[in-house]
């Protein structure tokens, strides 16, 4: 009988609030004292003197690999369900331990998928480089939302850290016995990916907290009545709610009904979207003309390379990166904090529905995250101005909306650092209250991030446009969408 404690979540408050803070300073301490200089020995003094030691680590972090225990948890998961489901036809009765293993797979399989969905998203959202960006290139930092082909910058977190931290945390659930040595190797594995110059400390600390963490919410959920169609009791996992997948279908469509106010806003965003890409297709001269405004000596106004002064060089870049950082965290954060203070604490701070925090959270991942950078500019390859030969770069222009293969990865079309202070316009559609002045925000702050982007020859103008625009008109779709999904089924909103 595989023993599965369960806390009281009242009891658990305290605990979930000074783990969180402890947490949280490490990662800064580890940030500020401990990242760089720990990174640079062990890849130039440690390893280079003990060939070993990076034999040994690099076999090590091979058990931090997802893609095996996904397939495998999903495949015990399935295959045993199946077994059960025939023995009980065949006999009348299933087997304790086929339905134990089955729900154990699915249990394993569950967690991988959300601690793995967090991991990935926020290492696009975050955009740390690597050490070896760092080793190699001098190239350190944060670039939120850059969809580097070899993932450069995807440092923070580590996916392998929380992997492994989330399989010793979870196996350890259902083997409380041997939670130790699960640990142990776990621990061997996170270490394994600095020694290997693939991540700081740092990363590989919130890799674990990560994996740690979503297996223990998914426990917590487990003993609420929460409305969460997958339960986990007592280690078995139970479906709550049998509806279909059909039905799950009907109700998100007809949740899409959106208000009439809101489809006149709409209709003229995709109006304006079509006027804006009619002029840039007709006159496809007028971005490099109005690009050429704020090109004079060889570089642009604020263009890092050729500007003499270092001290006004590292200031703009620090600036830029505070304010990507800045804006990337809040809603990130607001919105995980929302969540967990609704779960785990009774909504002691802040009393808005769980649905909210959900709705700010991925909004922020899949608008700007998603669509805007994950497909247009992962996938359109248009060259940025500074890149492109009339302004001293190799590459040749490419209208707005014409894909070509100029460039590869985090392109010029769309703004993607537009996308993100527009985005804002979130706030104001969920808190109305503060309509006026998340509005005025969002359309101030894109406003000011296009003309930086233009004055770097970061961007074009149709760039900058059509990002506001585009971004204005998901954001109000996907709020709508939700909202009435949400209503649809009883939920509130």
């Amino acid at each position: 009988m595989v023993r599965v404690l369960r806390p009281r979540l009242a009891e658990m408050k305290k605990e979930v609030i000074l783990g969180g803070l402890i947490g949280v300073l490490a990662l800064l301490g580890l940030m500020v004292f401990v990242d760089h200089p720990l990174s640079w020995y062990l890849a130039n003094e440690l390893v280079p003197q003990f060939d070993r030691v990076g034999a040994f680590f690099s076999g090590i972090t091979l058990l931090g690999d997802s893609l095996a225990y996904v397939i495998v948890s999903l495949l015990a998961g399935i295959g045993f369900a199946l077994i059960g489901y025939l023995k009980k036809r065949s006999t009348g009765h299933n087997s304790p331990a086929v339905r134990w293993i089955s729900q154990g797979g699915f249990f394993l399989f569950l967690v991988l998928l959300i601690s793995g969905i967090v991991v990935n998203l926020l290492k696009i959202m975050i955009g740390r480089a690597r050490p070896r960006q760092w080793f190699e290139e001098s190239i350190t930092g944060f670039y939120p939302f850059n969809f580097n082909a070899f993932g450069d910058f995807y440092a923070f977190p580590s996916g392998h850290s929380a992997t492994a931290f989330a399989m010793a945390a979870a196996i350890g659930l259902l083997f409380p016995r041997h939670r130790s040595w699960l640990y142990l190797v776990a621990g061997l594995v996170a270490i394994s990916r600095v020694v290997l110059g693939a991540h700081f400390p740092s990363d590989i600390l919130a890799g674990a907290l990560l994996g740690v963490g979503s297996v223990y919410l998914i426990r917590a959920l487990s003993l609420r009545q929460s409305g969460f169609r997958l339960k986990l009791i007592d280690g078995r996992l139970l479906f709550s709610d049998q509806q279909t997948i059909k039905a799950d279908i009907l109700s998100w469509v007809e949740g899409c009904a959106l208000r009439v106010h809101h489809l006149k806003t709409l209709g003229g965003l995709f109006l304006a979207i079509l006027l804006v890409s009619l002029v840039f297709i007709l006159f496809p001269g007028l971005d490099k003309a109005v690009s050429g405004q704020f090109w004079d000596e060889g570089r642009f106004l604020l263009q890092a390379r050729g500007m003499k002064s270092p001290l006004l060089k590292q200031s703009i870049f620090l600036s830029r990166e505070i304010l990507n950082l800045s804006m990337t965290l809040f809603p990130v954060l607001f919105g995980l904090a929302g969540i967990v203070d609704r779960l785990f604490l009774g909504s002691l701070v802040l009393k808005a529905p769980v649905s909210h925090y959900f709705t700010l959270l991925f909004t922020f991942l899949l608008v700007p995250g998603g669509v805007i950078n994950g497909i247009f500019k992962g996938l359109w390859g248009r060259a940025r101005p500074e890149s492109i030969t009339e302004f001293g770069g190799s590459l040749d222009f490419t209208p707005a909306w014409v894909i070509s293969d100029q460039c590869q990865a985090n392109c010029s079309f769309v703004s993607g650092e537009v996308a993100l202070p527009v985005t804002y316009l979130i706030f104001g559609l969920i808190y109305t209250s503060i309509k006026k002045t998340a509005t005025t925000l969002a359309l101030f702050f894109g406003l000011l991030y296009g003309l930086m982007r233009l004055m770097q020859g970061g961007h074009f103008l149709s760039d900058v446009l059509l990002s506001g625009l585009m971004t204005a008109f998901l954001v109000i779709v996907f709020y709508e969408g939700v909202k009435g999904f949400c209503q649809r089924r009883g939920w509130v909103f």
